[in-house]
C-alpha cells in the first residue's frame, strides 16, 4: 500500500503536504501552497489498495488524477509504515492530540486516566479532536478510568480480542461494524458488565497520525 500513487520518485519537492485522506480541497490546497509532494494515509483512488484499472474511463477519477498531473504532484501513500514503527505513529499523534501522554506508555494500547463518568470523556474527546458528534454504547453515567485505545478500522475481531485481553473500562475507537463490537458491547452491558465503547469516526481517530508524520518532516 506504500507505494507512489502518482508521480515520482525523482520529484525535487517544493512542498509538503499531510493528510488523512486526498480530497479535490486538499490537492487545491497543495497547489495553492505549490507543494508537490501529498502524503495521505488513506487511499487516493477509492479502494483500500488503490487500484484504478476500472476507473480510467471514470470522470470523478479523472478528475482527482489529471489535477494532479497537469501540477506534476507526487502522491506516496503512508499507511502501513507509520503503523509499524517502533511505536505506532498513528497512536502517538492521537494520544498527544488527547492530551494524553503523561497516561502513555510506548508501545500500548491501554491508557489509565483519571477517572471521569462516559460523558465526561465524550466531551473531552470532542472538545480535544474538534469533533461534533460521536456515537457510544454505554451507560453515561458509568465511571471510566482504563481505557483501550484502536484509532482507525482494526476490526471486530481485533477489537474484541483486546477487550478480553485487557477487560478496560472503555473501547475509543475509530470506527466498527454495527453487528459487531457495537452489539458485544450492549450485550455485555444487558449482562451486568460495565463496559462502554465510543467511536469517533475513522478520520477524527487517525488525525493525529498525519501531524506526527508532518512533525518528522520538518
Amino acid at each position: 500500500m506504500d507505494t507512489i500513487k502518482i508521480g515520482s520518485r525523482d520529484t525535487v519537492v517544493t512542498g509538503v503536504v499531510t493528510t488523512m485522506f486526498t480530497s479535490m480541497e486538499i490537492i487545491k490546497k497543495a497547489i495553492d501552497l505549490k507543494a508537490n509532494l501529498i502524503i495521505p494515509h488513506e487511499p487516493t483512488f477509492f479502494s483500500g489498495q488503490d487500484e484504478t484499472d476500472y476507473l480510467q474511463n471514470d470522470p470523478v477519477f479523472r478528475a482527482k488524477y489529471d489535477l494532479m498531473a497537469a501540477h506534476a504532484i507526487t502522491l506516496w501513500r503512508n499507511h502501513d509504515y507509520v503503523h509499524r514503527m517502533q511505536d505506532d505513529g498513528v497512536r502517538v499523534g492521537v494520544v498527544g492530540d488527547l492530551g494524553w501522554k503523561e497516561y502513555y506508555t510506548p508501545g500500548s494500547r491501554i491508557l489509565n486516566i483519571p477517572k471521569t463518568d462516559l460523558r465526561g470523556l465524550i466531551n473531552h474527546i470532542k472538545a480535544k479532536l474538534g469533533v461534533p458528534a460521536m456515537r457510544y454504547v454505554g451507560d453515561l453515567s458509568q465511571i471510566c478510568s482504563k481505557v483501550l485505545l484502536l484509532p482507525g478500522a482494526v476490526g471486530g475481531r481485533l477489537q474484541l480480542t483486546q477487550i478480553m485481553e485487557h477487560r478496560p473500562d472503555v473501547l475509543v475507537c475509530g470506527e466498527s461494524n454495527e453487528w459487531e463490537t457495537p452489539e458485544y458491547v450492549r450485550a455485555a452491558n444487558e449482562i451486568g458488565m460495565k463496559l462502554s465503547m465510543i467511536e469517533i469516526g475513522h478520520s477524527a481517530s487517525e488525525e493525529g497520525g498525519s501531524e506526527f508524520i508532518k512533525k518528522l518532516a520538518e
